[in-house]
């Protein structure tokens, strides 16, 4: 089944035309102060084959995107030894972007490539929605609403040209989840793989999703053979990365980010410096041995958490609202004037705030809002269909999928950004939300049309 030329130009369409606006200026896909990490240790693997930057360079803060000059001299500053591993950032990205830095000797061209590889792969994502949907629903029709509502996401749109993870982790979260929908509905140990594959995939991409597979082993407990399959592909390269941060820190762990993010809740002094984390974010392989386990991490959250309870539900609260309203036109704001905003920052202004900030902007808001009202709309009343239907297992575990991303991110940092990986879960809800037709008890591979 082959999705609509229209899904593909809906997707690329908008994502491109940032893309252009982005590559006449490649500090415009840097207003993350992630994006030089991962352009820092980009560099160090393609000329020194080591996942590393110079000891103590990333301590010193970003640089001003205001002078190009200073920061190809931040870059410089960051390359060669004497190094200190990374145990904060997984490589997969990294290794993405390293290539691209033998084809130019500008430190910045693979911040442009790799935004036009991330404008297919975002239009990747909207088609494997299509699909995923399509099949979903038993028909194409009702995919159409879903993929669209994808393809004019805005928080998706505006962070694809940005030198980030966030559009492929995507992309293999949803080629991921749509095989393991499948296996829900046939026992195959084959496909199994396939999807734990996707999954290793996107946790070392990012590694926020290195519990999903556990929990989704739940669904196949019956089936041992794609249980060990799916648990093994899922996390076997995950492991063998904890082992090369074991010896080069001595943490036995994937990724540093999980308890440098419990140790920055709002609010709770309890979790903060004193667990060890670097005052800049970045957690190097010093910093992250010297970093409180994130069990210990968890226990002075918990002890934040019993003396201002308040608060701690005030930040989660928060948190959700951002989370679920954000469509990140504060970034692009970003993008267009590189960080020198001539209106108020907005990047901690609530969406109100915002609109009656910069009133240009406004319509724009408006209608990016009002999608994604419909996309939790028609998901809310798609896993409700899909209950009526005796398919269960299918709404469950879109719900759950969904309900992981929106608990992790509550706990630590509210943002549209971080609404993403949930998108492809929405939009297969959505999808059945949108068909008019009753749904069958049981979806069929292959969609009709």
């Amino acid at each position: 089944m082959r999705a609509p030329a229209w899904v593909w130009a809906l997707a690329l369409l908008p994502r491109l035309t940032l893309f252009g606006y982005v590559a006449a200026q490649p500090l415009r896909a840097m207003v993350y102060a992630d994006s030089f990490e991962y352009l820092a240790l980009a560099g160090n693997l393609a000329r020194h084959h080591r996942f590393a930057t110079r000891a103590g360079s990333l301590d010193q803060g970003i640089p001003s995107l205001a002078d190009p000059a200073v920061v190809d001299a931040w870059l410089a500053a960051t390359a060669g030894p004497p190094f200190e591993a990374n145990m904060f950032r997984t490589p997969g990205y990294p290794l993405l972007v390293a290539p691209w830095h033998h084809l130019s000797a500008s430190p910045l061209f693979p911040a442009v490539a790799m935004a036009l590889l991330q404008c297919l792969a975002g239009a990747l994502t909207v088609v494997l929605c299509w699909h995923w949907g399509a099949r979903m629903a038993g028909r194409p029709g009702p995919a159409a609403g879903a993929a669209a509502l994808v393809a004019l996401e805005p928080a998706g749109i505006v962070h694809t040209p940005l030198l980030l993870t966030d559009t492929l982790h995507v992309t293999a979260l949803a080629a991921a989840a749509l095989l393991f929908w499948r296996l829900l509905k046939e026992d195959r140990p084959a496909f199994a793989a396939l999807s734990g594959l996707g999954f290793s995939a996107a946790i070392m991409l990012r590694p926020v999703a290195l519990y999903l597979p556990a929990l989704l082993g739940v669904f196949l407990l019956r089936r041992k053979k794609c249980l060990a399959a799916f648990l093994c592909a899922a996390y076997l390269i995950p492991a063998l990365w904890a082992l090369r941060n074991q010896q080069a820190g001595g943490r036995l762990i994937v990724s540093c980010v999980g308890g440098d993010q419990l140790a920055h809740l709002p609010g709770l002094p309890a979790a903060g410096p004193a667990e060890g984390a670097a005052a800049s974010g970045y957690v190097g392989a010093a910093a992250c041995a010297r970093q409180g386990s994130l069990s210990a991490t968890a226990r002075a959250v918990l002890g934040g958490i019993a003396a201002e309870p308040v608060l701690y539900i005030k930040s989660c609260g928060r948190n959700l609202f951002y989370l679920f309203e954000g469509t990140s036109l504060n970034m692009l704001l970003d993008i267009l004037y590189l960080g020198r905003r001539p209106v108020i920052a907005a990047g901690m202004q609530g969406p109100f705030q915002f609109a009656r900030s910069n009133p240009a902007l406004a319509p724009v808001w408006a209608g990016g809002l009002l999608l994604l009202l419909a996309l939790y709309a028609a998901f809310a009343r798609g896993c409700w269909r899909l209950l009526r239907a005796g398919r269960w297992p299918e709404a469950a575990f879109l719900v759950g999928c969904v309900a992981y991303f929106a608990a992790l991110t509550m706990i630590t940092n509210g943002s549209a950004r971080y609404r993403l990986p949930a998108i492809p879960f929405l939009a297969a809800g959505a999808s059945a939300g949108f068909s008019r037709r009753p749904l069958s008890p049981r979806a069929d591979s292959r969609a009709r049309g």
